[in-house]
């Protein structure tokens, strides 16, 4: 056969191979914000574990943590580090102080994909007694930084537990920086 036979037939294979496989994406990260007091509001965030361990290979010890178990201090320091570069708070202008209570890696099922592990992070962001939080300003590039594909929704959850969607963030930069969204409730 000649070469350039065996080249199109190869390319035919390929074209059709890639056609014939669907893959799924792991699903987004979910940001939820609430008021936990007049001086404290609750970041909620969850993320699928591979995905974060593609955008931030430091954090691998991450893989062996259990189900269902709190990260240790230390692991709970790093995964708040990497966080810090990736997600910020401002209001009126002031970047609003974030610091990681705790996290878990646990597993979820999703009908598209079955069981994964995904890893849930509770941040507390206080302020000196805002009269509201909003408007705030949301930075946030958390996995997207490096997995373009990778989106994130914010939702504020109200006290009786109803949530509103607020915005969604997919990979996008201004001036070498993460796009900024302003939120209003």
């Amino acid at each position: 056969m000649s070469k350039a036979i065996r080249i199109n037939l190869l390319a035919l294979l390929c074209l059709f191979c890639a056609s014939a496989t669907h893959a799924h994406s792991l699903p987004g990260s979910v940001v939820t914000l609430s008021e936990q007091t007049d001086q404290a509001l609750s970041v909620s965030i969850s993320f699928p574990l591979e995905d974060l361990l593609i955008a931030a290979p430091e954090l691998k010890a991450l893989s062996q943590v259990d189900v269902d178990q709190k990260l240790s201090d230390k692991l709970l320091e790093e995964l708040a580090a990497y966080l810090q570069q990736h997600l910020s708070l401002q209001r009126a202008g002031e970047k609003l102080p974030i610091k990681a209570q705790q996290a878990e890696v646990d597993v979820v099922y999703n009908e598209h994909l079955g069981y994964f592990k995904s890893v849930f992070v509770t941040l507390l962001v206080t302020h000196k007694a805002p009269e509201k939080w909003f408007p705030l300003q949301l930075s946030y590039d958390v996995i997207m930084h490096e997995i373009r594909n990778h989106r994130a929704t914010v939702y504020w959850q109200e006290a009786d537990k109803s949530l509103t969607k607020l915005t969604n963030f997919g990979f996008k930069k201004s001036q070498g920086k993460p796009v900024v969204h302003r939120l209003n409730h």
